[in-house]
Protein backbone atom coordinates (compact mmCIF):
# COMPACT_ATOMS: atom_id res chain seq x y z
CA UNK A 1 0.00 0.00 0.00
CA UNK A 2 1.69 3.65 -0.64
CA UNK A 3 -0.02 6.64 0.93
CA UNK A 4 0.72 9.89 0.01
CA UNK A 5 0.87 12.22 3.26
CA UNK A 6 0.95 15.79 2.37
CA UNK A 7 1.77 18.55 4.90
CA UNK A 8 1.22 22.07 3.85
CA UNK A 9 4.61 23.50 5.73
CA UNK A 10 6.63 21.21 5.10
CA UNK A 11 5.88 20.52 2.01
CA UNK A 12 5.81 22.97 -0.33
CA UNK A 13 2.31 24.48 0.54
CA UNK A 14 3.99 28.25 1.36
CA UNK A 15 5.49 28.59 -1.88
CA UNK A 16 1.48 29.43 -3.27
CA UNK A 17 1.30 31.96 -0.20
CA UNK A 18 2.22 35.62 -1.85
CA UNK A 19 4.53 37.44 0.18
CA UNK A 20 5.09 33.89 1.87
CA UNK A 21 9.15 33.32 3.05
CA UNK A 22 10.70 29.99 3.50
CA UNK A 23 8.65 28.06 6.60
CA UNK A 24 10.29 29.41 10.04
CA UNK A 25 9.04 29.20 13.45
CA UNK A 26 6.59 27.34 15.25
CA UNK A 27 4.33 26.81 12.35
CA UNK A 28 7.70 24.85 10.68
CA UNK A 29 7.94 22.96 14.42
CA UNK A 30 4.35 22.15 14.41
CA UNK A 31 4.10 21.02 10.76
CA UNK A 32 7.13 18.81 10.91
CA UNK A 33 6.07 16.78 14.18
CA UNK A 34 2.12 16.25 12.88
CA UNK A 35 3.64 14.65 9.93
CA UNK A 36 6.46 13.23 11.45
CA UNK A 37 4.20 11.72 13.87
CA UNK A 38 1.40 10.51 11.42
CA UNK A 39 4.46 9.31 9.04
CA UNK A 40 6.23 7.63 11.75
CA UNK A 41 2.69 5.55 12.62
CA UNK A 42 2.02 4.86 8.67
CA UNK A 43 5.34 3.46 8.34
CA UNK A 44 4.57 0.65 11.59
CA UNK A 45 1.56 -0.75 9.13
CA UNK A 46 3.33 -3.95 7.29
CA UNK A 47 3.79 -3.12 3.68
CA UNK A 48 3.07 0.21 3.63
CA UNK A 49 5.01 2.95 1.94
CA UNK A 50 4.88 6.44 2.66
CA UNK A 51 4.91 9.30 -0.01
CA UNK A 52 5.97 13.33 1.13
CA UNK A 53 6.77 16.79 -0.38
CA UNK A 54 9.50 18.52 0.99
CA UNK A 55 10.13 22.43 0.71
CA UNK A 56 13.29 22.91 -1.36
CA UNK A 57 14.46 25.59 0.64
CA UNK A 58 13.84 22.71 3.91
CA UNK A 59 16.66 20.35 4.71
CA UNK A 60 15.80 16.52 4.90
CA UNK A 61 16.47 16.45 8.78
CA UNK A 62 13.33 18.94 9.86
CA UNK A 63 11.23 15.42 8.50
CA UNK A 64 13.37 13.75 11.71
CA UNK A 65 13.76 10.20 12.45
CA UNK A 66 10.93 9.26 9.56
CA UNK A 67 13.07 11.16 6.46
CA UNK A 68 15.42 8.33 5.67
CA UNK A 69 12.48 5.76 5.59
CA UNK A 70 9.77 8.16 3.42
CA UNK A 71 9.93 8.64 -0.60
CA UNK A 72 10.05 12.47 -0.77
CA UNK A 73 10.24 14.83 -3.75
CA UNK A 74 11.67 18.33 -3.27
CA UNK A 75 9.04 20.93 -4.21
CA UNK A 76 10.58 24.55 -5.59
CA UNK A 77 7.57 26.21 -6.75
CA UNK A 78 3.47 26.59 -6.42
CA UNK A 79 3.14 24.86 -9.86
CA UNK A 80 5.36 21.92 -8.72
CA UNK A 81 3.56 21.52 -5.94
CA UNK A 82 0.39 21.29 -7.62
CA UNK A 83 1.86 18.63 -10.01
CA UNK A 84 3.17 16.76 -7.55
CA UNK A 85 0.03 16.38 -5.51
CA UNK A 86 -2.01 15.74 -8.81
CA UNK A 87 0.70 13.22 -9.70
CA UNK A 88 1.07 11.47 -6.23
CA UNK A 89 -2.93 11.15 -5.02
CA UNK A 90 -3.44 9.72 -8.80
CA UNK A 91 -1.05 6.93 -7.98
CA UNK A 92 -1.57 6.37 -4.57
CA UNK A 93 -3.73 4.13 -2.71
CA UNK A 94 -5.14 7.03 -0.41
CA UNK A 95 -4.22 10.41 0.20
CA UNK A 96 -3.95 12.43 3.81
CA UNK A 97 -4.09 15.95 3.55
CA UNK A 98 -2.67 18.00 6.72
CA UNK A 99 -3.54 22.05 5.75
CA UNK A 100 -4.72 24.99 7.16
CA UNK A 101 -8.82 26.38 6.05
CA UNK A 102 -8.09 29.86 5.57
CA UNK A 103 -7.93 30.94 1.95
CA UNK A 104 -9.17 27.88 0.43
CA UNK A 105 -5.56 26.30 1.10
CA UNK A 106 -6.99 23.17 2.48
CA UNK A 107 -10.14 23.20 0.39
CA UNK A 108 -8.22 23.57 -3.20
CA UNK A 109 -5.83 20.56 -2.58
CA UNK A 110 -9.17 18.26 -1.74
CA UNK A 111 -10.42 19.24 -4.90
CA UNK A 112 -7.49 18.79 -6.80
CA UNK A 113 -7.10 15.14 -5.14
CA UNK A 114 -10.39 14.43 -6.17
CA UNK A 115 -10.43 15.99 -9.77
CA UNK A 116 -7.23 13.46 -10.53
CA UNK A 117 -9.27 10.40 -9.55
CA UNK A 118 -7.16 10.28 -5.88
CA UNK A 119 -8.70 8.36 -2.76
CA UNK A 120 -8.82 10.87 0.37
CA UNK A 121 -8.44 8.95 3.64
CA UNK A 122 -9.15 12.20 4.71
CA UNK A 123 -12.10 15.02 5.14
CA UNK A 124 -13.50 15.19 1.47
CA UNK A 125 -14.39 18.82 -0.16
CA UNK A 126 -17.97 19.01 0.51
CA UNK A 127 -16.75 18.89 4.52
CA UNK A 128 -14.06 20.63 3.86
CA UNK A 129 -16.30 23.55 2.59
CA UNK A 130 -18.62 23.56 5.51
CA UNK A 131 -16.09 23.34 8.19
CA UNK A 132 -13.85 25.88 7.15
CA UNK A 133 -16.78 28.27 7.38
CA UNK A 134 -17.01 29.41 11.28
CA UNK A 135 -20.09 30.92 10.70
CA UNK A 136 -21.60 28.16 8.68
CA UNK A 137 -20.93 25.71 11.28
CA UNK A 138 -22.43 26.68 13.98
CA UNK A 139 -25.17 27.59 12.26
CA UNK A 140 -25.62 23.97 10.73
CA UNK A 141 -24.87 22.78 14.87
CA UNK A 142 -27.23 25.15 16.54
CA UNK A 143 -30.22 23.94 13.82
CA UNK A 144 -29.41 20.15 14.75
CA UNK A 145 -29.91 21.39 18.59
CA UNK A 146 -25.57 20.87 19.21
CA UNK A 147 -24.68 23.57 22.21
CA UNK A 148 -22.40 26.21 19.80
CA UNK A 149 -22.32 30.03 20.36
CA UNK A 150 -24.41 32.20 18.86
CA UNK A 151 -22.85 34.35 16.69
CA UNK A 152 -23.60 36.32 13.11
CA UNK A 153 -21.47 37.35 10.09
CA UNK A 154 -20.20 41.37 10.68
CA UNK A 155 -18.82 42.96 7.81
CA UNK A 156 -15.75 45.69 8.01
CA UNK A 157 -17.37 48.98 9.39
CA UNK A 158 -20.49 47.09 10.76
CA UNK A 159 -21.28 47.98 14.68
CA UNK A 160 -22.00 45.69 17.09
CA UNK A 161 -24.66 43.78 16.76
CA UNK A 162 -27.89 44.10 18.72
CA UNK A 163 -28.41 40.54 19.90
CA UNK A 164 -24.90 40.00 21.57
CA UNK A 165 -23.49 41.37 24.46
CA UNK A 166 -20.30 41.54 25.41
CA UNK A 167 -17.91 39.89 26.36
CA UNK A 168 -17.87 38.05 22.17
CA UNK A 169 -15.48 36.37 20.64
CA UNK A 170 -14.25 38.27 16.93
CA UNK A 171 -12.49 35.33 14.80
CA UNK A 172 -11.99 35.22 10.90
CA UNK A 173 -15.06 33.36 8.85
CA UNK A 174 -11.73 30.96 7.69
CA UNK A 175 -9.68 31.15 10.12
CA UNK A 176 -7.50 28.17 11.06
CA UNK A 177 -6.37 27.65 15.02
CA UNK A 178 -6.82 31.04 16.67
CA UNK A 179 -5.58 33.28 13.72
CA UNK A 180 -6.54 36.57 14.24
CA UNK A 181 -9.07 35.51 17.26
CA UNK A 182 -9.51 37.95 20.23
CA UNK A 183 -11.99 39.02 23.16
CA UNK A 184 -13.78 41.64 22.68
CA UNK A 185 -14.47 42.93 26.23
CA UNK A 186 -16.80 46.41 25.32
CA UNK A 187 -18.55 47.19 22.21
CA UNK A 188 -15.67 49.87 21.53
CA UNK A 189 -13.17 47.61 21.25
CA UNK A 190 -14.91 45.98 17.92
CA UNK A 191 -14.09 49.66 15.59
CA UNK A 192 -10.48 49.69 16.82
CA UNK A 193 -9.64 46.10 15.38
CA UNK A 194 -8.67 46.63 11.33
CA UNK A 195 -10.78 44.78 9.85
CA UNK A 196 -10.36 43.91 6.27
CA UNK A 197 -13.07 41.26 5.86
CA UNK A 198 -16.32 39.37 6.90
CA UNK A 199 -15.54 38.20 10.45
CA UNK A 200 -17.48 36.08 12.85
CA UNK A 201 -18.81 38.14 15.84
CA UNK A 202 -19.84 35.02 18.36
CA UNK A 203 -20.72 34.70 22.56
CA UNK A 204 -18.07 34.10 24.85
CA UNK A 205 -18.72 30.79 26.55
CA UNK A 206 -16.54 30.48 29.64
CA UNK A 207 -14.34 27.11 30.63
CA UNK A 208 -11.82 24.77 30.39
CA UNK A 209 -10.95 24.19 26.32
CA UNK A 210 -10.95 21.02 25.43
CA UNK A 211 -11.15 18.65 21.83
CA UNK A 212 -11.94 15.26 20.96
CA UNK A 213 -10.52 13.16 17.94
CA UNK A 214 -12.47 11.48 15.88
CA UNK A 215 -11.80 8.61 13.11
CA UNK A 216 -14.39 9.19 10.79
CA UNK A 217 -15.93 6.07 8.10
CA UNK A 218 -18.98 5.27 5.83
CA UNK A 219 -19.99 3.26 8.63
CA UNK A 220 -19.86 5.52 11.27
CA UNK A 221 -16.73 6.73 13.54
CA UNK A 222 -14.91 6.27 16.48
CA UNK A 223 -14.21 8.97 19.49
CA UNK A 224 -10.86 8.67 20.79
CA UNK A 225 -9.19 10.24 24.17
CA UNK A 226 -10.54 13.60 24.75
CA UNK A 227 -7.35 16.50 25.62
CA UNK A 228 -7.39 19.62 27.42
CA UNK A 229 -6.20 22.73 25.37
CA UNK A 230 -3.76 25.31 26.80
CA UNK A 231 -4.97 28.74 25.60
CA UNK A 232 -3.29 31.94 26.63
CA UNK A 233 -5.35 34.55 28.78
CA UNK A 234 -4.60 37.36 27.09
CA UNK A 235 -7.52 37.23 24.79
CA UNK A 236 -5.82 36.20 21.89
CA UNK A 237 -6.55 32.26 23.09
CA UNK A 238 -2.94 31.57 21.43
CA UNK A 239 -2.51 27.40 21.32
CA UNK A 240 0.16 26.85 23.92
CA UNK A 241 -0.11 22.70 24.15
CA UNK A 242 -2.35 20.09 25.35
CA UNK A 243 -2.88 17.39 27.77
CA UNK A 244 -4.42 14.10 27.94
CA UNK A 245 -6.86 12.10 29.25
CA UNK A 246 -8.65 13.83 30.82
CA UNK A 247 -10.91 12.69 34.44
CA UNK A 248 -13.73 10.43 33.68
CA UNK A 249 -16.30 12.59 33.82
CA UNK A 250 -15.17 15.44 31.83
CA UNK A 251 -13.91 12.51 29.32
CA UNK A 252 -17.93 11.67 29.51
CA UNK A 253 -19.00 14.88 28.65
CA UNK A 254 -16.60 15.76 26.11
CA UNK A 255 -16.94 12.64 24.02
CA UNK A 256 -20.78 12.93 23.99
CA UNK A 257 -20.65 16.53 22.82
CA UNK A 258 -17.77 15.65 20.32
CA UNK A 259 -20.45 12.30 19.20
CA UNK A 260 -23.32 14.91 18.58
CA UNK A 261 -21.61 17.15 16.27
CA UNK A 262 -20.09 14.77 14.54
CA UNK A 263 -23.76 12.76 13.77
CA UNK A 264 -25.53 16.28 13.09
CA UNK A 265 -22.92 17.03 10.34
CA UNK A 266 -22.23 15.36 7.02
CA UNK A 267 -20.89 11.70 6.77
CA UNK A 268 -17.11 12.71 5.98
CA UNK A 269 -13.73 10.05 6.46
CA UNK A 270 -10.43 10.30 8.26
CA UNK A 271 -9.34 12.89 10.70
CA UNK A 272 -11.96 15.54 12.52
CA UNK A 273 -10.46 17.27 15.24
CA UNK A 274 -13.72 19.14 17.70
CA UNK A 275 -13.01 21.98 19.62
CA UNK A 276 -14.90 22.66 22.19
CA UNK A 277 -15.35 24.60 26.10
CA UNK A 278 -16.42 22.70 29.16
CA UNK A 279 -18.75 24.31 31.28
CA UNK A 280 -18.60 24.67 35.15
CA UNK A 281 -22.32 22.66 35.14
CA UNK A 282 -21.55 18.65 35.36
CA UNK A 283 -24.65 18.01 33.58
CA UNK A 284 -23.03 19.43 30.10
CA UNK A 285 -25.68 22.07 29.95
CA UNK A 286 -22.80 24.43 29.60
CA UNK A 287 -20.68 22.56 27.19
CA UNK A 288 -19.93 24.28 23.58
CA UNK A 289 -18.33 23.09 20.06
CA UNK A 290 -16.62 26.05 19.16
CA UNK A 291 -14.80 25.02 15.75
CA UNK A 292 -14.25 21.53 13.98
CA UNK A 293 -11.23 20.69 12.06
CA UNK A 294 -11.64 18.80 9.01
CA UNK A 295 -8.05 17.44 9.11
CA UNK A 296 -5.18 16.03 11.22
CA UNK A 297 -4.28 18.46 14.19
CA UNK A 298 -1.66 19.15 16.55
CA UNK A 299 -3.58 16.47 19.65
CA UNK A 300 -1.95 13.57 16.89
CA UNK A 301 1.13 14.08 18.32
CA UNK A 302 0.04 13.49 21.69
CA UNK A 303 -2.65 10.73 20.96
CA UNK A 304 -0.08 8.84 18.90
CA UNK A 305 2.09 8.52 21.96
CA UNK A 306 -0.56 7.41 24.12
CA UNK A 307 -2.35 5.41 22.05
CA UNK A 308 -1.10 1.44 22.62
CA UNK A 309 -1.83 0.29 19.49
CA UNK A 310 -1.51 1.94 15.86
CA UNK A 311 -3.59 5.40 15.76
CA UNK A 312 -2.63 5.55 12.03
CA UNK A 313 -3.74 1.96 11.10
CA UNK A 314 -6.73 2.52 13.20
CA UNK A 315 -8.09 5.74 11.19
CA UNK A 316 -7.48 3.78 7.54
CA UNK A 317 -9.37 0.46 8.50
CA UNK A 318 -11.75 2.70 9.56
CA UNK A 319 -11.78 5.25 6.37
CA UNK A 320 -12.10 2.09 4.45
CA UNK A 321 -15.19 0.65 5.90
CA UNK A 322 -14.40 -1.37 9.07
CA UNK A 323 -13.52 -1.44 12.30
CA UNK A 324 -9.89 -0.95 14.25
CA UNK A 325 -8.58 -2.36 18.12
CA UNK A 326 -7.85 1.05 19.55
CA UNK A 327 -6.51 1.33 23.25
CA UNK A 328 -4.89 4.29 24.95
CA UNK A 329 -3.00 3.97 28.18
CA UNK A 330 -4.16 6.10 31.38
CA UNK A 331 -0.35 8.02 32.12
CA UNK A 332 -0.68 11.69 31.77
CA UNK A 333 0.78 13.40 28.83
CA UNK A 334 1.23 17.02 27.98
CA UNK A 335 2.18 18.33 24.43
CA UNK A 336 3.16 21.45 23.29
CA UNK A 337 2.84 22.85 19.53
CA UNK A 338 6.39 23.78 19.33
CA UNK A 339 8.86 21.04 19.75
CA UNK A 340 6.15 18.44 19.03
CA UNK A 341 7.34 16.56 21.87
CA UNK A 342 4.48 14.94 24.30
CA UNK A 343 6.32 13.89 28.13
CA UNK A 344 4.58 11.26 30.44
CA UNK A 345 3.84 13.53 33.65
Amino acid sequence: MRVFLYEFITGGGMWAVAGAGAPAGGLLAEGSAMAGSLAADLLRIDGCHVEMLLDSRLPESVLGPIAGRVNWRRVSNADEERRWIQRLAGDCDATILIAPEFDRLLLDRCEQVEACGGRLASPDSRFVALASDKQATCEWLRRAKVNSPMGTTIAPGDDWPSELSPPAVLKPIDGAGSLDTRLLRSRDELHAIERTGPMRLEAFHPGRAASVAVLCGPHGFRLLEPCYQRLSDDGRFRYLGGAAPLDMMPRHRAQALAARAIAALPTTIGYVGVDMVLGSRGDGSEDYVIEVNPRLTTSYVGLSRLCRTNLAAAMLAIVDGGDAELSFGSDAIEFGPFDGEATAS
